[in-house]
């Protein structure tokens, strides 16, 4: 019986940088389902506000914190991911720089959401303010940084498999 052959040190970065993306793209997913905006204070009616009788108060929306998935955004992310999980698999199976470029271009997206709705949550006037109707002052939370970390760490992922893969299977002779 003949013996695999050794992985040398490109077999191994190769397998590091699938390794990478796949748990980028776990976090991904999870980032997307986790909250994304916190409400940390909401407003409430004034003390010592009179009212005419019987005018009905009119409180503020009381809302729980938003996912990704509440935001629609997060579905983008969860598809991006799928497409950097496909192109781990690739990668490791098939050893080819073309998959590395696929997950690079998959983390754009992700991390082009996370960046751009991390930006947003403190302005009122912003469209994910507009489309999540927030009321009160809100923070980022964990999901969305995770969201963002995890496409900074596809990126590195990809790229070190780019670097680790060659463009054509090698000719032998």
């Amino acid at each position: 019986m003949s013996e695999p052959p050794a992985r040398d040190f490109l077999d191994k970065a190769r397998l590091a940088a699938a390794a990478l993306m796949l748990a980028a793209a776990a976090a991904a997913i999870a980032g997307s389902l986790l909250d994304w905006v916190v409400i940390v204070e909401q407003p409430d009616v004034a003390p010592n506000t009179r009212f005419e009788a019987g005018e009905e108060i009119d409180q503020p929306n009381r809302r729980t914190p938003y996912s990704g998935i509440e935001a629609r955004d997060g579905w983008i992310v969860i598809v991006a991911a799928g497409v950097l999980v496909l192109s781990s698999v690739l990668l490791a199976t098939k050893k080819r720089s073309s998959f590395a470029w696929l997950g690079f271009l998959a983390t754009i997206p992700i991390g082009a959401i996370a960046i751009a709705d991390y930006r947003s949550i403190g302005d009122p006037q912003s469209s994910l303010a507009r489309r999540m109707d927030v009321v009160g002052d809100v923070e980022p939370a964990v999901g969305i940084t995770l969201v963002a970390v995890a496409a900074l760490a596809g990126l590195i992922a990809a790229v070190l498999g780019i670097a680790a893969s060659p463009s054509r299977t090698p000719v032998t002779d």
